[in-house]
């Protein structure tokens, strides 16, 4: 008689609310912002350009320090950038429950050169985060895509 019961109990953990962002995919991660501060702005042709993204995950979900943030970089115009990929975090599992996540999320920062006879700078690329809800403790990897317009004047 045991057996149904159980049965019933797993059912219902696999098709809880919480559970569903992992069936569901990626397309149910919390929305995460993305602030980017271009300094100088404009940036000047021929001068180093210092672009700073800074991830704001929504009130009750924090992103963690393992795997850690990355932007890959897979389109670039009128900007010569130091690297394609720029991470944050550690790359080395973590094993304090307390440090898991971020307090606070340090900015991804991409270095670059602004192309002497170009008058704005493009980046595309996609952030790849893993993130927690903390009410319910349920944790997954998510992505999404980013654009960075760069004003080059002077």
């Amino acid at each position: 008689m045991t057996r149904p019961l159980v049965v019933s109990l797993v059912l219902a953990a696999v098709l809880s609310p919480q559970a569903a962002p992992a069936a569901a995919g990626k397309d149910k991660a919390p929305r995460v912002a993305a602030r980017v501060a271009v300094d100088p702005s404009p940036a000047r042709p021929g001068e180093p350009v210092r672009i700073s993204v800074r991830l704001e995950p929504p009130e009750g979900v924090t992103l963690n320090r393992y795997p850690g943030i990355t932007l890959k970089i897979d389109h670039v115009e009128g900007l010569d950038v130091a690297s394609r990929e720029v991470f944050v975090g550690t790359r080395k599992p973590v094993t304090d429950v307390e440090k898991f996540a971020f307090e606070k999320v340090p900015p991804l920062v991409v270095e670059a050169v602004a192309g002497a006879g170009s008058r704005r700078g493009l980046i595309r690329g996609e952030l790849k985060y893993f993130y927690c809800v903390k009410k319910s403790g349920f944790c997954a990897p998510a992505s999404r895509p980013l654009e960075i317009t760069v004003p080059i004047g002077g």
